[in-house]
């Protein structure tokens, strides 16, 4: 069975325990602007599929008045 990125569990688990030992050898500042620059990239993407979203929205109701006008 795999998991994203078609991870094995023991690997997922090997970069998990990475990915902690990484965590923990940062400062508490270095902590701070890790998470800030996550949450911002959460938040531009976020925005980024909100811009999407509107543009499909707004081409469907174009669609939808060309047809009825026809």
């Amino acid at each position: 069975m795999t998991h994203e990125h078609g991870m094995h569990p023991g690997m997922m688990k090997q970069q998990d325990m990475l990915m902690m030992e990484i965590w923990n050898a940062l400062s508490e500042e270095q902590k701070k602007l890790l998470l800030k620059r996550m949450l911002d990239d959460k938040i531009t993407m976020k925005e980024s599929l909100i811009k999407h979203l509107q543009h499909k929205v707004e081409t469907f109701k174009m669609v939808k008045n060309m047809l009825d006008k026809c």
